[in-house]
């Protein structure tokens, strides 16, 4: 019982921390989502108030919160709300006192998570400074709900505690075959020695085992090489993939939900001008720093819809590129594919 109680000790502590990480993990999740919102809002926020056309901020901020499902704020220095993609900014108080605008005007960027009075849920709030730290002249603060997350972080926690029940219940089963299994020699032992000692001369204490163990140790075996078997085709039809990739014309760009680049063949390479694996991993802002592609990326990992665009390189030479935009499926961790096809005459 000892081994039961190890497992239940074991699975509540584990419990605990993956429900820890995993909500981390989606809130890390989360903070680069908002991060991509606002850094790709920036610079056009930045450009209205250079110019003072504040007007024009309101109608930018809409759009773009109608398509990311966001909440968008733009503030200014003296903590005055500019634009509010879900209330009219005049009925607003100062927001020079936020925890995140006072850490974005300070080091370029900052985040917090709390209730919202306004829309009366928890949300998770990420700011990025407008204009150097010399001179700046206020933030973009972009904010998603929560509740999604705490949603997942139930599920996982529902699944992790019926894993503990399951492998408890499992345990108890275990312990008892065990020791029946453990103890069995013992009573044969047991019971050929009360048969000596009532007198019946001649028998002999018979005890086998490993049996089972050896015809254990051939499954075993014929198992791992038929796993070995399956590892090498699996390796063999990634290696043909992979060699079809890199003999396209059409660049093929993966990207994970993160945004950061996951694989690129080599055409892609050449259309933007950077290396695989060198910059497998960055975000692809950084890459291939194209508005309309980084928008509509952000679109399709909202809406899950294939979308199409068309973008112009300047070069040189100028090239232009029909770019479609899909999100994986069928998999855990997501993403989109970008197939780039080179339609300059």
């Amino acid at each position: 019982m000892l081994f039961v109680l190890l497992i239940v000790i074991s699975g509540v502590i584990a419990h605990s921390m993956m429900s820890m990480l995993q909500r981390q993990q989606l809130i890390d999740q989360l903070d680069l989502r908002l991060k991509s919102i606002a850094m790709a809002l920036r610079p056009q926020v930045s450009e209205y108030i250079s110019a003072r056309l504040e007007d024009e901020i309101e109608p930018l901020v809409e759009d773009v919160s109608n398509r990311t499902d966001a909440r968008i704020t733009i503030v200014e220095l003296d903590g005055l709300v500019v634009a509010d993609s879900h209330r009219d900014p005049k009925t607003m108080e100062p927001h020079d006192r936020r925890m995140e605008i006072l850490s974005a005007i300070k080091s370029g960027e900052g985040k917090s998570e709390r209730h919202s009075d306004t829309l009366d849920m928890d949300m998770r709030y990420f700011a990025v400074r407008i204009g150097q730290q010399s001179n700046p002249v206020g933030t973009v603060r972009v904010a998603l709900p929560t509740s999604e997350i705490d949603d997942q972080v139930s599920r996982i926690q529902y699944s992790i505690a019926r894993l503990i029940g399951i492998v408890t219940a499992g345990g108890v089963l275990i312990c008892m075959i065990l020791v029946a299994w453990m103890t069995r020699p013992l009573t044969s032992l047991v019971n050929e020695t009360r048969e000596l000692t009532m007198g019946q001369l001649g028998e002999t204490v018979n005890l086998t085992g490993g049996n089972e163990i050896d015809e254990l140790g051939r499954t075993l075996n014929e198992l791992s090489r038929e796993l070995s078997s399956r590892m090498a085709m699996l390796e063999d039809n990634r290696g043909q993939l992979l060699a079809t990739l890199e003999g396209m014309d059409e660049g093929v760009v993966s990207i994970d939900v993160d945004e950061r680049i996951r694989f690129a063949n080599d055409a892609a390479c050449k259309m933007f001008e950077f290396s695989v694996p060198d910059d497998v991993g960055r975000p692809v802002w950084e890459v291939i720093r194209n508005q309309i592609i980084e928008t509509t990326i952000v679109d399709v990992l909202s809406s899950g819809e294939t979308q199409r665009v068309e973008i112009e390189l300047l070069g040189p030479p100028q090239r232009y590129l029909s770019t479609t935009v899909s999100a994986v499926p069928g998999t855990s961790d997501g993403g989109v594919i970008l197939v780039l096809h080179d339609i300059t005459d």
